[in-house]
């Protein structure tokens, strides 16, 4: 719903319409119809004022399509009165993108107050896959200069991923201080993960990937290039991040000089979850004693109750 933007009244017919809680008041001047929702009062403030922009906790939410809170967070090139609904912070950038018929400052502006956690979340969504570097650099060619802090918290996200399993191996290589790389072309072909540095290639894949003939034969092909121009290449499936993550990373890690004596390199069935075989059942525990349903048919020889 728009809560729209109280105009036209006079003192006397806003004191009334106060008294009767039909509108409420949000600072010095400036009343809406109706009690305020955090997305009803956005989209009032925004058909008001085409200056206005979300921006900090309200521009992350919009981002990744969450439930808007109170107080908004809110920038522009005008000027608001204080209010316990919203904070303002005025702004000469007119950067902006529209989520959902919302303006939202430019996200490289608009994430550099928020917590470094949610900053990368909403990075890390907004600029995943091929499409999200072209986008980064978009939104980089519109500022005159990218806040210290945003450029910060870019070098340490996962950008450019296509899957959250992706995202947990390049966060984890460089928490260990390795320069990192996500979807990057070498030859023909593009890689998940690259470690420059180390001229090392990764691949992440689902088992729903591999299962397709057309994509499987690629990879053979793709993963032949890579091998034949100096590069040394990984491949892991989702169930190995999910379930060995350090054993993924300490082999990434270790690739120019690893250590086959240690647990990875054994028999895979020994130790990796996803190719043992599936637990036994309750059922199928050694031990179990099955217990028949109760018989509600006397036994041979014993008449039941007679009446």
């Amino acid at each position: 719903m728009n809560q729209r933007v109280v105009r036209g009244q006079t003192k006397s017919a806003i004191a009334a319409l106060l008294k009767r809680n039909e509108i409420t008041r949000l600072g010095r001047g400036l009343y809406v119809w109706g009690q305020p929702t955090p997305l009803g009062l956005l989209s009032g403030l925004h058909a008001e004022f085409p200056w206005l922009f979300a921006s900090g906790l309200t521009a992350a939410q919009l981002l990744l399509n969450e439930p808007l809170t109170f107080p908004l967070h809110l920038a522009g090139l005008g000027a608001l009165p204080p209010s316990s609904f919203y904070s303002f912070t005025r702004t000469t950038i007119d950067s902006t993108l529209s989520v959902s018929t919302y303006r939202v400052l430019n996200p490289l502006v608009a994430l550099s107050t928020v917590d470094v956690e949610l900053a990368k979340k909403v990075f890390e969504h907004i600029y995943s896959s091929k499409k999200g570097r072209s986008r980064l650099e978009a939104h980089r060619a519109a500022l005159k200069q990218i806040p210290t802090r945003t450029q910060k918290i870019l070098s340490s996200a996962a950008l450019f991923t296509d899957s959250g399993a992706e995202i947990m191996v390049a966060r984890e290589l460089t928490t260990r201080g390795l320069n990192v790389e996500c979807n990057v072309r070498i030859g023909r072909y593009y890689w998940d993960i690259v470690l420059p540095d180390l001229k090392v290639a990764v691949e992440i894949n689902s088992f729903e990937y591999h299962s397709a003939g057309q994509e499987w034969i690629r990879d053979h092909w793709k993963n032949n290039e890579a091998v034949l121009t100096g590069w040394c290449t990984l491949r892991y499936t989702g169930h190995c991040v999910a379930h060995h993550l350090n054993y993924v990373i300490d082999q990434i890690t270790h690739a120019a000089e690893p250590d086959f004596d240690k647990r990875y390199y054994s028999w895979v069935g020994y130790w990796h979850k996803g190719a043992q075989p599936p637990p036994l059942k309750p059922w199928e525990q050694p031990g179990y004693e099955h217990w028949a349903p109760l018989s509600t048919t006397p036994p041979d020889g014993h008449e039941g109750p007679t009446a």
